[in-house]
């Protein structure tokens, strides 16, 4: 797996939460070993099964499947999610919903960042995000006498996505309609790559970052998913760009920590040629470094070498 760093987590249960009537929230002898200056628990308050703590993605809608389930006929079965980014920020994503979702009296057309004690509103259902205290991700250490969690260096296969032309939809659509394509693809898009084995890690304004770990994924599996989203491309109602990168990222977090966190230059690489592939016009680009792990399996064609800006040389990228 390559190296390991151990960071100690340390967070808060605050007076202010004990006194809120949390139901599920963990007592502070149970928060995961944690002192009151870094890490972020976050809840939503106001729902109609009592306060829930969120870790990781967190699924709103009529459907049973949902973490919390509305009883509101004006709330979509699969209605919005909250995901929680690896840095320990959250945003809620509307998920193409008929009515729509509302932060603080607006429509979600992108993923938006949640604040503490900021309103959601989903039909009739008025929900409160709170976040009273959060993470500090930059305290690691070596060892520590609180819960550890294993950093580690992991070869991932990286995909970007973004749409086209936001600037411009958001002037010419209306609001409403905006706000339905966009969560309806974002919905399409993360159900295809967990399809495929692999797991979207932070939504951006208007597209998000998947990756597969290299050493647990089946090739053939990515390939497939590769394909669909072409398929999806070519079908979808907004246009949309994808970039793919194979490299080492620091990957940390874990399931009490909702999604893990990417980070590293090979992620800012990604983000990079993302940028690269606009100015290209290319709507489905891939590194070197990529192609040669995908072992001739997926036709490629060569869009010649290419400077990123922050990086050396001039490799060379494909079109797929």
């Amino acid at each position: 797996m390559g190296p390991r760093l151990s960071i100690g987590l340390q967070g808060v249960v605050e007076a202010g939460c004990r006194d809120c009537g949390i139901s599920r929230f963990p007592a502070a002898s149970n928060a995961i070993g944690m002192n009151p200056s870094s890490h972020s628990t976050a809840w939503i308050e106001n729902g109609p099964e009592g306060p829930l703590s969120i870790q990781g993605s967190f699924s709103i809608g009529r459907s049973s499947s949902n973490e919390l389930v509305l009883d509101d006929r004006k709330a979509s079965r699969n209605h919005a999610m909250i995901h929680e980014q690896g840095d320990g920020e959250f945003f809620i994503v509307d998920l193409g919903s008929s009515n729509g979702t509302y932060v603080a009296g607006k429509r979600v057309v992108q993923p938006t960042r949640l604040t503490d004690g900021v309103e959601i509103q989903i039909g009739e259902t008025r929900l409160t995000f709170r976040q009273p205290i959060v993470r500090d991700s930059s305290f690691i250490e070596e060892s520590g006498s609180g819960t550890l969690m294993d950093v580690r260096m992991v070869r991932s296969w990286l995909l970007l996505a973004d749409l086209q032309g936001s600037t411009r939809l958001s002037q010419e659509m209306p609001a409403e309609e905006l706000a339905r394509l966009t969560g309806r693809w974002f919905s399409e898009c993360r159900q295809l790559i967990e399809r495929h084995g692999g797991a979207v890690n932070k939504f951006l304004g208007d597209g998000f970052l998947a990756y597969w770990p290299a050493t647990r994924t089946d090739l053939d599996l990515l390939i497939q998913g590769l394909l669909a989203l072409k398929q999806l491309q070519a079908s979808s109602a907004v246009a949309f760009r994808i970039v793919l990168h194979q490299g080492s990222v620091i990957l940390g977090g874990g399931p009490t920590m909702g999604e893990e966190n990417l980070s590293g230059p090979e992620v800012n690489f990604t983000f990079r040629i993302e940028k690269l592939a606009g100015g290209l016009d290319c709507s489905a680009m891939m590194s070197a470094a990529a192609r040669t792990q995908l072992e001739g399996r997926l036709s490629t064609t060569s869009l010649g070498q290419h400077p990123v800006s922050g990086f050396p040389g001039t490799p060379e990228f494909f079109a797929f």
